[in-house]
C-alpha cells in the first residue's frame, strides 16, 4: 500500500465518485494490525467526495483487498464473491461487473478464455439452424 502514490489512490476514488465503476480495487496488503490500520488510515485521508474505502478479506488467508466503493450492498457484494462460498467463475463475473466492465465485456472474455474460435452456419443443403462451435469448454461455465 506505502508505494502506491497519493495521486493514484485519489484518481480511484474520484473514479467511484464520478459514477464510473461502483468499485476500485487498488491492491492487497497483509491481515496485521498495523498494516491495516495504515491502509485503512490512508484510504480514508485520500477517499474525497463520498467513495468508501474498502478493507475486506481478501481470497487467501492472512490477506485483504483494499479499494474504494460508491455503495454499502459493493462491499457486501465484494466480500462474499472473494468468499468461499462463491464459485470462481460466478466470483470473475461479479468482480468484473463491480469494476464497470458491461455484461457484454466479460461474456467476450470469458469466450476467448475459453477457446471459442468460431460461430459457423451450416451448409445450404443441411437442415439444422446457425450454431456456435467450441473448442474445448470452461469449467466455469457450470457455474
Amino acid at each position: 500500500m506505502l508505494e502506491r502514490s497519493d495521486d493514484l489512490i485519489s484518481e480511484q476514488a474520484y473514479l467511484v465518485v464520478r459514477g464510473v465503476r461502483p468499485l476500485a480495487i487498488i491492491g492487497t496488503c497483509e491481515d496485521d494490525p498495523g498494516t491495516l490500520q495504515a491502509v485503512a488510515t490512508r484510504l480514508k485521508t485520500l477517499a474525497g467526495g463520498t467513495a468508501i474505502p474498502v478493507l475486506v478479506p481478501g481470497l487467501y488467508p492472512g490477506n485483504r483487498t483494499y479499494g474504494y466503493a460508491s455503495h454499502a450492498w459493493v462491499v457486501d457484494l465484494l466480500g462474499w464473491a472473494l468468499s468461499p462460498a462463491c464459485t470462481e467463475g460466478q466470483r470473475h463475473r461479479i468482480i468484473g461487473l463491480l469494476l464497470g466492465y458491461s455484461p457484454d465485456e466479460i461474456r467476450s472474455f470469458e469466450e476467448l478464455g475459453c477457446g471459442q474460435r468460431a460461430i459457423w452456419s451450416r451448409l445450404p443443403d443441411e437442415t439444422s439452424s446457425p450454431h456456435t462451435s467450441t473448442v474445448e469448454t470452461c469449467a466455469h461455465e457450470a457455474s
